[in-house]
């Protein structure tokens, strides 16, 4: 029997207090409180509603790709304890995509809530995404996984590789012409996918995989980029992968994404430098 101290929100099934846990819960609730703190003044800007409503929707999108990023940084870091964090980022995910389109339907009226999603194909695909998360997070749980059975509660949480790139859709679909915030949750989307071909092959965690995935990841993001543009405005894609190459101001997104698995390439070589230092 379970003690009554590990159904806490931050311990483990022992009932011991868990620091993966905890700071799984800190990065859930960071975006509420940050609308909090931002709402104590002038923070929401002229139009209140719609920044909230963005905040929401953006938030629900990176919680969905720290989801699907804890299994790769487990297997790189050699750091089992971070599957602990998996349920509680997807969970959240799904609560502030609910708060999201909570906050449209409120805002635009139930009738016309409806009939924009019905139109509107990009609500269209925000709202199947968000009927996958739901049935993620009504099966993210222990009696669920033995009502369905290890096997068959796996395949049904593989809704979460058709729920997030739909969402990013959504994102993408929303933000029209500027679409450079979208663009890099889809760079990690694409980064993500990328790492668990690698690791179907037993590469995730190699150091020369993970700089070859960066390249691979970096390139595809700018294609995605160039793309897009030329789908929406008809921009020429020569022009806009062009832009990467001016530094005056920060870096893009391709290049934010390509560097992320140069930085654990190295993680990783110094972590099999020292394994096999400890080696008799």
């Amino acid at each position: 029997m379970r003690r009554l101290s590990s159904y806490l929100p931050a311990t483990t099934r022992a009932g011991k207090f868990s620091p993966v846990k905890a700071v799984a819960w800190l990065i859930g609730l960071a975006p509420a409180a940050w609308l909090i703190w931002l709402g104590q003044g002038d923070g929401f800007g002229p139009k209140p509603v719609t920044f909230v409503l963005h905040t929401l929707g953006d938030a629900a999108v990176w919680l969905l790709i720290a989801t699907l990023a804890v299994t790769p940084l487990r297997a790189i870091l050699r750091f089992n304890a971070l599957i602990l964090a998996r349920r509680i980022l997807g969970n959240f995910a799904l609560v502030h995509a609910l708060a999201h389109v909570a906050l449209f339907v409120w805002s635009e009226g139930v009738a016309k809530a409806a009939t924009e999603v019905v139109l509107r194909v990009y609500l269209t695909i925000g709202l199947a995404a968000l009927l996958m998360l739901i049935a993620l997070g009504a099966t993210s749980n222990d009696a669920a996984v033995k009502r369905l059975g290890a096997e068959g509660w796996k395949r049904l949480h593989r809704l979460i590789y058709a729920a997030t790139p739909l969402a990013v859709l959504h994102y993408f679909l929303q933000s029209k012409n500027e679409i450079t915030s979208a663009l890099l949750p889809a760079g990690y989307f694409v980064l993500l996918m990328l790492w668990r071909a690698l690791n179907a092959r037993k590469l995730g965690a190699h150091p020369l995989a993970l700089l070859a995935l960066g390249v691979v990841a970096g390139l595809a993001t700018a294609g995605l980029e160039a793309a897009w543009y030329f789908w929406r405005s008809g921009l020429p894609p020569l022009d806009v992968l062009a832009q990467n190459l001016d530094f005056e101001d920060s870096f893009r997104p391709p290049w934010i994404v390509a560097g992320v698995p140069l930085d654990f390439a190295l993680i990783s070589f110094f972590l099999r430098r020292r394994g096999r230092a400890r080696r008799p």
